[in-house]
């Protein structure tokens, strides 16, 4: 079987899982038909600012069931989703949160918040192409604000089900859950319409009952029924035309927690919410000739997702909508030299109140931003790349204060083949973001300090990669600087304002090695994360950032005969002792408090049998041996201190039986 690596610079870098090289967007080739192409990594370090990216394919999503966020990201170390519940959970890259990350869906900026006790991004994993994850400060190219990265979903299109001689075809799967006495059913049909058109349509509907902790404790306001559906229409045309129409719409419902990423209890009862997100998506690109220099991509994006909670004061919605449009042509200059340039622009509003006016307080925000790259390949061993920003924020708040702010975010790289199988690569990378709409929950009491700055981010990195006969190796250490954090005055005013400086500092090693049958990974990621020097804590900064144990993750897979995978994921989580938590928050002088650390394994199994062309079966079960944990990436316990009963974040799902069975035709 081959083994596919990019000229020079390692592709498929120490790994998380056998994975399947994904295809690109243009392919027609099935995923299902895709089995005899093994990648040893999700990994690779590109000549975009030699910053590594993190490629979940859509094969690691079906072999593990995936269900939710963290499902879809935790076969990384540097990723921790924390949040037992769906709508609760919140992305870390690096102890840094989901809000200090640009998260799209298919190119469509997810910006704003609904609710700070609910998670900022809601995705269907079904309906899920690949997951492209890039730590660090985000390139020039990656949108305004990237401070802590960018996370890149991108869903399926029609000429990724259909097969080169296939009209029409439909994908059907159903999957059971023990834990939550659950189930999935979806239905995904594709067609190429003529010559020039192919479209896709899916729908997926889930209920479930509440979680069941590794203690057999039933965890109340944790069910959910969800329902999401998806379209595309997918045009290519002489010239070099093409046109892409994207809509996808989430809905969720169920009894949840007053604060749903915090345990119940007394203080915490729950309440019937409703939470939504629509997405539409328009892509038009012109590319007239493959090595020319024009090949245009326009993309124009709106999403709206909204919340109804139903709670003591009686119903009480939000809403944020955004509006976004890319320009940009890539250019290529021989086979060495490629320029990236353009435009964007984007619009966010926020709006809550309750059910007789649910757009009663609002706040309006815009940011116009001017971007290129250039990637040089001086010769066989060198590449470099550089790009910049310069961005122009807008803010108008409720208290009738207007915000306005321009930055420039530079950005290099360099990557240096030493040998034919060892590789350097460096990077450094700024970012700059002015001020943002605040929560849909918070929009009616949220004050911005009158001398709110914009915050500021450097990131730096290195990275020694290197592969020999099937083995590969990758170490490298990173330093994230952001100044001027935003956030609200200890302890939770109102009022939001600089809180100082965010400092992270980690190092991280991956070792892999694959064959045709067989798979073995170890991956390490530390990472220190303070505020003004101090341990930042999930409790203190709300989402902002998580201290994160040392994490290792192992995995190891094997393929015994065509058309059968079986896989074991391990991960680690060292604890920490002796977090001091400020007095000015619990008045308790030299208060501290732990992050007891855990192991937890998952197994999976995947079977396509020859005998029945189009059918496979698969089993996951998830936290094997039912441990009873708290994430890293949920609020901390702080119920030893007085008055601070009940604050604790909710503990993970115990042991979760997952069977499914799909069928393609």
């Amino acid at each position: 079987m081959p083994i596919r690596f990019s000229q020079r610079i390692p592709a498929c870098l120490a790994a998380t899982s056998l994975a399947v090289c994904a295809a690109p967007a243009q392919s027609t080739t099935s995923p299902e038909d895709s089995g005899d192409v093994i990648a040893l990594a999700p990994f690779t370090v590109t000549a975009e600012a030699s910053q590594s990216i993190l490629q979940i394919t859509q094969r690691d999503l079906d072999r593990r069931q995936a269900q939710d966020l963290e499902d879809a990201l935790s076969i990384d170390p540097s990723i921790t989703v924390g949040g037992s519940t769906g709508i609760a959970q919140k992305i870390y890259v690096r102890n840094l949160g989901e809000g200090l990350i640009n998260v799209s869906i298919d190119g469509a900026t997810q910006s704003g918040s609904l609710f700070h006790h609910v998670g900022r991004i809601a995705v269907e994993p079904d309906l899920l192409k690949q997951v492209e994850v890039q730590p660090g400060v985000g390139n020039a190219t990656d949108g305004p604000g990237a401070l802590g990265g960018a996370i890149r979903f991108v869903t399926k299109d029609p000429e990724d089900l259909l097969a080169p001689d296939q009209r029409a075809g439909a994908l059907v799967k159903y999957g059971w859950f023990s834990n939550t006495r659950g189930y999935r059913g979806s239905a995904t049909v594709f067609a190429r319409l003529n010559e020039q058109w192919s479209a896709l349509a899916g729908y997926v509907y889930s209920e479930h009952e509440d979680i069941e902790d590794g203690a057999g404790n039933r965890l109340d306001g944790s069910n959910s029924r969800q329902k999401v559906a998806l379209a595309k229409l997918v045009g290519r045309f002489g010239s070099g035309h093409s046109l892409r129409l994207g809509f996808e719409h989430l809905d969720e419902k169920g009894d949840k927690l007053r604060r749903p990423e915090w345990a119940p209890g007394p203080a915490n009862p729950s309440f019937y919410m409703e939470a939504g997100r629509s997405t539409f998506t328009s892509a038009y690109g012109f590319r007239p000739d493959p090595d020319g220099a024009l090949d245009l991509a326009v993309t124009l994006s709106h999403t709206e997702a909204d919340i109804l909670q139903i709670a003591t004061f009686g119903p009480y919605a939000g809403s944020v909508a955004t509006w976004q449009l890319d320009v940009r042509n890539t250019q290529r200059i021989g086979d060495r030299y490629t320029l990236v340039y353009g435009v964007d622009h984007r619009a966010d509003e926020v709006a809550a109140g309750p059910d007789t006016d649910p757009k009663g307080t609002r706040e309006d925000s815009t940011v116009s931003g001017v971007f290129f790259r250039a990637d040089a390949r001086i010769d066989d061993r060198l590449s470099l790349s550089a790009g910049a920003r310069v961005d122009a924020y807008r803010l108008d708040d409720r208290q009738q204060q207007s915000f306005d702010e321009e930055g420039f975010s530079p950005s290099a790289g360099i990557t240096y083949d030493l040998t034919s199988e060892l590789s350097l690569s460096a990077s450094a990378a700024t970012a700059f973001r002015g001020a943002q709409i605040a929560d849909a929950f918070r929009v009616d009491i949220r004050q911005n300090a009158a001398d709110l700055q914009p915050e500021k981010a450097q990131n730096y990195e290195v990275r020694l990669a290197w592969r020999r006969s099937g083995f590969q190796a990758e170490t490298g250490a990173y330093a994230n600087r952001i100044d001027d954090v935003v956030t609200n005055t200890l302890p939770w005013s109102r009022v939001y304002g600089n809180a100082g400086k965010l400092e992270t500092d980690g190092v991280f090693a991956r070792l892999s090695h694959g064959t045709a049958k067989t798979y073995l990974s170890l991956q390490y990621n530390r990472a220190d994360t303070t505020i003004n020097g101090l341990v930042a804590t999930r409790y203190q900064y709300s989402s902002l950032v998580s201290r994160i144990g040392d994490t290792w993750v192992a995995d190891a897979s094997w393929r015994p005969f065509d058309g059968f995978d079986v896989g074991w994921n391990a991960r680690l989580v060292q604890g920490i002792d002796d977090i001091e938590i400020p007095e000015s928050i619990t008045e308790v002088p030299g208060g501290t408090i732990d992050k007891p650390g855990y192991v937890t394994h998952d197994f999976y199994a995947r079977w396509s049998p020859a005998a029945v062309d189009g059918l496979t079966v698969s089993l996951t079960v998830k936290n094997v041996f039912d441990k009873l944990y708290l994430s890293h990436g949920s609020l901390e316990d702080m119920t030893a201190f007085p008055g601070f009963a009940g604050v604790v974040g909710a503990p993970e799902p115990g042991r979760d039986i997952r069977v499914s069975i799909s069928y393609r035709f």
